[in-house]
């Protein structure tokens, strides 16, 4: 049959179309593998992220890990807020991630922001954590498939069938899926019947204009407000030494976020899950505050060494012999043969009282989790009180640290209620009012 001018055209862009929608529709999605199996992990967090995400879970939960997960669980189910912090090693990112992860694919948590330090790399990098653990190589079919691939069809599938092609529209039933995976942005497919159909995910920095809040609207589905968000350790050694940029984070936290969470029809304000992970670098720094000033936290603190020695006079002999032997031996390896070697001899010594929360965690050089104790105190003390026992007012101490502006004005009661003094506010019944200069080059710096 012959077609002339206009009619040709239409019949060539009908076909187009046609072809299109073809190798757009996703077809059928397999069934879940194993219904029964899935129900049992997700009554069981632990063990949905041991076996969900293996390549990330590898080793068995200790014991305050495993509490960690049941508390932070709970706070993302209830819309609570709790935050860790715990020593370097402990895998708190790695738990929350997991558990924030969980809660979006069964459908708990529809609209969630990922807040990190900076933007940039470190928000790609969160990112990136979240496309591993949801994007598998389809070419493994059957019982070749990872578990998470097999148990959650519904996720996996259509980002599969999207090849990688961040431009490539798919639809399921005649319906866009809607599926991205980008820099700054997960959505979930929106297939129906799914529990997290089109749920989104955003990166964002706590400095960054990702913070404020906006509906997520889900077509055939309905409008979401953020329900959880999840702060990766959103402080710095240098933001943590600045009292204007600490202020300014515990503000965004106590008006910004606070504020996400949206409006019920009877006026009530909607639950909002707020899970954090952080660490303690000064005196007065975010993490502090977020304990003295944040009470709703409920903040968890886990140190490595859950009791250390009565004297600390051994150490600092190791640490003595740990200097000179770095200090005339080039080669580290065989300084660090004779480290060991130090530490078995004295061991008694060295160990005795000492109990650690994780006895499996050392490098492979060194004896074990007592040693990776006295090793890691050894090798820097401001390190050891902050990263491994989160206890920045004894780094402080123990380093000849000072008193921060944050820390003078926290300890000024004002007008006998027992109230911090605000930062530039005088009270009404101040008679004398002390200035400080700090004598510069070329300027004289009143405070």
């Amino acid at each position: 049959m012959a077609f002339y001018g206009s009619d040709q055209r239409d019949y060539e862009a009908r076909r187009r179309r046609e072809k299109g929608k073809n190798v757009n529709e996703i077809g059928p999605i397999p069934e879940c593998a194993d219904l029964a199996l899935r129900n049992e992990l997700e009554a069981n967090p632990a063990r949905w992220l041991r076996e969900i995400l293996p390549d990330v879970y590898f080793a068995e939960f200790s014991a305050k890990q495993l509490e960690i997960i049941d508390v932070v669980w709970n706070a993302l189910v209830s819309g609570a807020w709790k935050n860790v912090e715990a020593y370097r090693g402990f895998g708190k990112t790695s738990l929350l991630s997991g558990l924030l992860f969980k809660a979006l694919c069964q459908g708990v948590i529809r609209h969630a922001i990922y807040v990190t330090a900076e933007g940039g790399a470190s928000v790609a990098q969160a990112a990136e954590w979240f496309y591993a653990a949801l994007y598998d190589n389809y070419e493994a079919r059957g019982d070749d498939a990872r578990l998470f691939t097999r148990l959650y069809p519904e996720i996996s599938y259509p980002l599969q069938r999207r090849e990688g092609k961040a431009q490539r529209p798919l639809t399921f039933n005649g319906e866009p899926v809607g599926a991205e995976l980008k820099a700054d942005r997960i959505v979930f497919p929106n297939i129906a019947g799914s529990r997290c159909a089109g749920s989104l995910l955003r990166f964002t920095s706590i400095g960054g204009g990702g913070l404020r809040g906006s509906n997520h609207t889900i077509p055939r589905v309905g409008s979401f407000r953020v329900g959880a968000v999840m702060l990766d350790d959103i402080q710095n050694d240098a933001t943590a030494k600045s009292a204007v940029e600490v202020e300014s984070i515990i503000s965004t936290i106590q008006k910004t976020i606070r504020g996400l969470a949206g409006r019920r029809a009877d006026g009530t304000r909607e639950s909002l899950a707020v899970v954090s992970a952080i660490t303690q670098f000064a005196p007065a720094d975010v993490a502090e505050r977020m304990i003295t000033d944040l009470p709703e936290f409920g903040t968890l603190v886990v140190p490595f060494v859950r009791r250390l020695p009565d004297s600390l006079d051994e150490w600092r002999r190791y640490r003595d012999f740990r200097d000179a032997t770095l200090r005339k031996s080039p080669d580290v390896g065989a300084a660090r043969v004779e480290l060991a070697d130090y530490y078995r001899r004295n061991r008694d010594a060295l160990a005795r009282g000492v109990e650690v929360d994780d006895e499996r965690l050392r490098e492979n050089w060194q004896v074990d989790a007592q040693h990776y104790a006295v090793e890691a105190w050894s090798a820097s003390e401001a390190s050891f009180w902050c990263e491994f026992q989160n206890d920045a007012r004894r780094a402080a101490q123990e380093t000849g640290g000072g008193l921060t502006a944050v820390e003078v004005a926290r300890k000024i009661r004002t007008n006998g209620r027992g109230e911090p003094l605000r930062r530039g506010w005088v009270p009404n019944d101040a008679d004398v009012l002390n200035a400080f200069i700090d004598a510069g080059e070329h300027y004289l710096n009143y405070t």
